[in-house]
C-alpha cells in the first residue's frame, strides 16, 4: 500500500513540474509574440541603421563610395 503511495505522490510530482514548465514557456511565449506584435516608431528603425552603419564604419568594413553623394 505504502509503494502505490509512493508512486502516486511521484507521478504527481511530475505532472505538477511539467505544468509548471509548460506555464513557463507559455508565459515566454507570450513576451515573444507580444514583441513582435508591436509597431515601433520610424525612427527607431533609423536609429538603429546609424548604429550599425557607424559601427561598420570604425570597424573598416563599409565599401568606399568614389562618388559624392550629393
Amino acid at each position: 500500500m505504502l509503494k502505490a503511495y509512493e508512486r502516486r505522490e511521484v507521478a504527481k510530482e511530475r505532472w505538477v513540474r511539467a505544468a509548471e514548465r509548460m506555464n513557463l514557456r507559455k508565459d515566454a511565449d507570450g513576451k515573444v509574440r507580444s514583441l513582435s506584435e508591436m509597431r515601433l516608431p520610424y525612427t527607431f528603425g533609423l536609429i538603429d541603421m546609424a548604429f550599425i552603419l557607424r559601427l561598420l564604419d570604425n570597424l573598416g568594413i563599409m565599401p568606399q563610395i568614389e562618388q559624392p553623394l550629393l
